[in-house]
């Protein structure tokens, strides 16, 4: 199925080319051979991604360069980002059979959920043996713009993987402007996961898909097989479905030596021409190739306005209202309205179990629940602009959960329901934790770890969704990696889990917190010292390991600590990591529902390998940054540390790329949990 499109346009790829590089002849010099780059113009208010093809055998890894001879024309090389390479078999335009191969880049910092999708299903096979279904003309029949569409389980454009859809992810400066995108098939929004399908390439500007701006997530774009994509697009067809299965026998992830992609950036408005010379050099001697881009007036600037970051899911009491801050881009600077209808299918109807208003100059959706109701129910969340006709078509939406709770009620009388303090025992002593009540007195002293005498972590928060905050308690230095949920009532344990190898003895840092706007607390450990820096995010409530990922070099053996917080006003949750001796002072940030690196600053002499410890601390204003607290590796609780501000060395908006590898994302270890 695929997704409705503006009317203006035909129908677009959903789940339901002629080519611009052209080998060069050999050369006679031992050097790296390109494929002809050409990108005629450019629109001024958007960048272009442009592929840089070796079409030779390099005799080692290929370093590219580029530069251009106009300073309103910024050409940088993407960096980072893995590859996959399809293996495709089918016939061409004259019925021969033929087998090849079509890379592409992925754009990871663009679209982390799913570039790992991708990657999760490349490597677990899925796409072996699925077919690509639909080779189709998005312009009526004129031959003009052919997208190709893929990864099927059922070969017809239904269905998808056995995982649950993942949101769309869009941004503003990655637009359907550049030939060879891929991009995800979707039926609607936030409807993406395995299918996805190829733009045409080699189409002038005026010809380019812009009508699917912010419908569908683009993911990457083809670098290499571009005679293999050729075949595929020119092959015989009834209407829309290839006459011989175009079938993919293979996929592999890999990390890209040879092929580049060049991103062109114009000056806002600027019209005119700039020469953007290319150098690639496999160590044998560089290739030089240069070529013209003209920056023009955007002729079809399709878009739409969209939800820039998704809206977590709700949770309140039925006596409490709350206050939701959409956050809304529209890159035409136009007017936006939001709307909220019920969670049913189509954008349509009054939700039930709330009543609310919007505030459209703030953006704020005010919830009260209904009185007296308790339970879940679902909404939806959508966004256009505001001089667009109030249809679904026009709405970029998100289906949100809303949680209401009964009240919680405190007995004045019993110390052991009210507010408390949870500390773990010292270095030295026999393990335990003690909670306190409000007004000091020992609610409950309890024993741990058999004995241990390495010291308690402590964290405290509500990782069971009860409304009560749990006790979370981890060994020091030295112990096991086990994490213990004690009742903060009666201290009694609740649950018991085991992270890392059981021969593991560096002990483990702890923190709690809603790290996934689930509407509860998570729990966040790392390794202690001795340990590498794997940082682990536990569900407690479903018995399930979140995050499982490296926040550094796996070879480092001095542990890792972590902190949970919204770092950046509106960009959601965040892990901040910090390494034990034997590292560098690096203080990284983490998105903290896909682990994608945001970025890392050094907090202090990089030279020095003493190791740090690092806690966010609270907002100084509504948009500020939170700063970073950056203490000497072992320093006692309570240490004033050096403070640190993160958006001096960090844009959120300008992400780095991911050094860090998530092996275990969403995998149940319930056989873990006690």
């Amino acid at each position: 199925m695929f997704r409705r499109l503006l009317p203006t346009r035909p129908a677009a790829p959903a789940r339901r080319s002629r080519l611009g590089l052209e080998s060069l002849e050999a050369r006679e010099v031992p050097a790296v051979a390109l494929g002809t780059i050409s990108q005629p113009q450019i629109p001024n208010d958007v960048p272009v991604f442009v592929p840089v093809n070796v079409t030779s055998v390099p005799a080692g890894a290929v370093t590219t360069t580029v530069t251009t001879d106009n300073a309103n024309v910024t050409a940088t090389l993407l960096t980072g980002g893995r590859s996959v390479r399809f293996d495709v078999s089918g016939v061409d335009a004259t019925g021969a059979p033929f087998s090849g191969s079509v890379t592409i880049r992925l754009f990871e910092d663009v679209a982390p959920l799913l570039t790992q999708r991708v990657i999760d299903l490349v490597t677990s096979g899925f796409y072996n043996g699925k077919i690509f279904h639909r080779v189709d003309d998005l312009f009526s029949g004129n031959q003009e713009n052919i997208i190709i569409q893929g990864g099927s389980p059922n070969g017809d454009g239904s269905g998808g993987s056995p995982l649950a859809d993942l949101p769309d992810e869009y941004r503003a400066d990655v637009r359907f402007v550049s030939g060879g995108l891929v991009a995800a098939a979707n039926a609607t929004d936030d409807n993406n996961d395995s299918q996805f399908f190829f733009t045409d390439v080699g189409r002038p500007l005026s010809d380019q898909t812009q009508f699917l701006n912010f419908n569908h997530t683009i993911f990457g774009i083809v670098t290499d097989g571009f005679d293999t994509l050729l075949k595929m697009r020119n092959t015989p067809r009834s209407g829309s479905t290839p006459n011989t299965q175009l079938k993919i026998n293979s996929a592999v992830v890999f990390t890209d030596t040879k092929n580049a992609v060049v991103k062109l950036t114009p000056t806002a408005g600027f019209l005119g021409t700039a020469n953007v010379t290319v150098t690639a050099n496999d160590g044998t001697g560089p290739t030089t190739q240069t070529f013209a881009v003209q920056s023009v007036a955007n002729p079809t600037p399709n878009t739409k306005a969209f939800i820039t970051t998704p809206i977590p899911d709700q949770t309140t009491t039925n006596n409490t209202p709350l206050t939701i801050t959409v956050p809304v881009t529209n890159v035409s600077g136009a007017a936006t309205t939001i709307a909220v209808r019920a969670g049913g299918s189509g954008f349509a109807g009054v939700p039930t179990g709330f009543t609310f208003s919007i505030n459209q100059a703030t953006r704020q959706i005010t919830i009260t629940p209904t009185a007296g109701f308790t339970g879940t129910v679902t909404f939806k969340v959508g966004v256009r602009q505001t001089d667009q006709t109030d249809t679904e078509n026009n709405y970029d939406t998100q289906l949100v959960t809303l949680t209401i709770k009964a009240a919680s009620t405190t007995d004045p009388t019993d110390p052991t329901t009210g507010p408390f303090t949870a500390t773990g025992s010292a270095a030295g002593t026999p393990a335990a934790v003690t909670v306190r009540n409000a007004d000091g007195s020992v609610r409950f002293t309890v024993s741990l770890f058999d004995g241990f005498t390495g010291g308690v972590k402590v964290a405290t928060g509500d990782v069971n969704d009860d409304g009560v905050e749990d006790v979370v308690v981890v060994p020091g230095f030295g112990g096991a990696g086990v994490v213990n949920v004690l009742d903060s009532k009666t201290g009694q344990i609740t649950r018991t889990v085991s992270v890392f190898e059981s021969s593991f003895r560096g002990g483990l840092y702890v923190q709690v917190g809603d790290a996934q706007n689930l509407g509860y607390d998570q729990v966040l450990v790392g390794a202690g010292n001795s340990g590498g820096p794997r940082v682990t995010l536990l569900d407690m409530k479903v018995s399930r390991q979140l995050l499982n990922f490296f926040a550094g070099d796996s070879k480092l053996r001095g542990g890792v600590d972590v902190d949970l917080g919204d770092v950046f006003a509106g960009k959601g949750q965040m892990i901040v990591t910090s390494f034990g001796p034997g590292a560098a002072p690096t203080v990284a940030l983490f998105n903290a529902t896909t682990a994608a690196a945001v970025g890392s600053f050094f907090a202090g002499d990089s030279t020095d390998r003493s190791g740090i410890e690092v806690r966010v601390g609270d907002r100084a204003t509504s948009t500020a940054a939170r700063p970073v607290f950056v203490t000497p590796f072992g320093a006692p609780d309570g240490t004033a540390g050096q403070s640190y501000d993160p958006a001096k060395f960090v844009d959120p908006d300008r992400p780095a790329n991911s050094s860090s590898s998530s092996d275990s994302n969403g995998i149940d270890i319930n056989s873990l949990f006690n």
